[in-house]
């Protein structure tokens, strides 16, 4: 299911590692942001898995990523309990796809 806002096309943009840039919403294909590249809401690895941001930063950016999520979700992605050291100012959690 495809839902039409920008906050869900965006998701389904940077699951498929495509280019989308709409509505405060940007992904290059491997890193997905809210409201510019300050805060990456996600990355994918070269392991298939995803790097999740679980940091807050706005009311917006929250809706931000629970669209994310949850599109992450109906793709099979669960959060793990693995934590990445990727980034100085974010904490970011393992995603992976379940089968």
């Amino acid at each position: 299911m495809v839902r039409n806002e920008s906050r869900y096309q965006g998701a389904e943009a940077f699951l498929a590692r495509k280019s989308f840039n709409r509505s405060n919403i940007i992904s290059d294909g491997c890193t997905i942001y809210s409201y510019g590249s300050h805060f990456p809401m996600a990355r994918h690895t070269a392991e298939g898995t995803i790097l999740v941001n679980e940091d807050r930063y706005s009311r917006t950016t929250s809706k931000h990523q629970s669209a994310l999520w949850g599109t992450l979700g109906m793709h099979g992605y669960k959060p793990t309990d693995e934590v990445a050291d990727v980034h100085d100012e974010y904490r970011f959690r393992v995603w992976a796809r379940m089968p």
